[in-house]
């Protein structure tokens, strides 16, 4: 892959985790009054009606390839629901971000890949700016924090599973099994006692409804797969790890919520590290990575 081709999917995934984090702020006010379960599972329904003309002659066997990715990542959606009832919001979103994490180690493991020098420094930047975004290491543990980790292992291997699959499939065909996996799950959640039921959606939940399933599934998963072609697992987690950085913004944005200089630190940080993963190839490039994972240890020193 040249620098030219993996620059150009490293921003077209950057744009759709600014449109996952854009929605936030959407998703949060619909959820208040609607089942979350039951929101995401006609959310990603209306995603495959959407798809469903552009796959009458779309390959089967990428649909099914694409089924476990999406019940991989219901399955993680779901535990990090649950884990969010029973600890802290930034708590919540610290622990999910060790999936960027999870995912060098997850292709270490499984796949016997190993891990880059510039991936890992890059791994870590991210990590040290999600630190300074939700303002700190968790004080304590509890059983909810551990619930969110799994779930962040669970999207970890959504990620790499996602990887190792797209370059051998249809993108339109695997992102529509990766919907459908994820529909399946949610359904099935929202049918359970504790999910809600499927009650049909009220009229001020559905904007939030149709944005989302337009932009933030079947859009923002056709880019990632199309993205993860050619792009390796950890420099996506990468990116992806920008999402909680674009929903701070849109928060402040939107909502005016505070905006201290540490947050502003940590969302340059995440922002910053997939530029700097593309440029790491050559040796200035691969000199101001270091220096900024340098950084980011001593402001979590500070």
């Amino acid at each position: 892959m040249t620098a030219r081709s993996a620059a150009l999917r490293l921003g077209a995934l950057v744009a759709v985790t600014a449109v996952w984090g854009g929605t936030f702020v959407a998703v949060k006010d619909a959820v208040t009054v609607y089942p979350v379960a039951a929101f995401l599972g006609y959310r990603f329904l209306l995603a495959l009606l959407i798809f469903a003309p552009f796959v009458v002659k779309g390959s089967w066997r990428s649909i099914r390839a694409g089924i476990p990715i999406g019940i991989v990542m219901g399955i993680a959606f779901v535990i990090q629901t649950i884990g969010l009832r029973l600890t802290l919001a930034s708590d919540t979103g610290l622990i999910t971000g060790l999936f960027v994490i999870f995912v060098p180690v997850i292709e270490w493991l499984v796949l016997r890949r190993s891990i880059g020098l510039r991936t890992g420094i890059g791994s870590v930047v991210s990590l040290g700016g999600l630190v300074l975004l939700v303002g700190g290491l968790p004080r304590q543990l509890a059983v909810g924090d551990l619930l969110v980790g799994i779930s962040a292992i669970g999207f970890a291997a959504q990620i790499v599973m996602l990887s190792r699959r797209s370059p051998h499939h249809d993108t339109t065909s695997l992102t529509f099994g990766v919907v459908l996996g994820g529909a399946i799950v949610f359904f099935l959640a929202a049918l359970t006692p504790p999910g809600g039921g499927l009650a049909f959606p009220p009229p001020r939940v559905w904007p939030a409804l149709i944005i989302t399933a337009v932009f933030a599934t079947a859009i923002g998963f056709f880019v990632q797969s199309w993205a993860q072609r050619d792009l390796p697992a950890t420099p996506a987690a990468v990116v992806l790890l920008t999402e909680p950085g674009w929903a701070a913004l849109f928060g402040v944005a939107l909502q005016g919520n505070p905006f201290p200089p540490a947050r502003i630190l940590g969302a340059l940080l995440l922002f910053v590290t997939p530029l700097l993963l593309t440029l790491a190839g050559t040796r200035h490039g691969h000199r101001i990575l270091i220096y900024a994972s340098r950084r980011a240890g001593l402001q979590r020193a500070a």
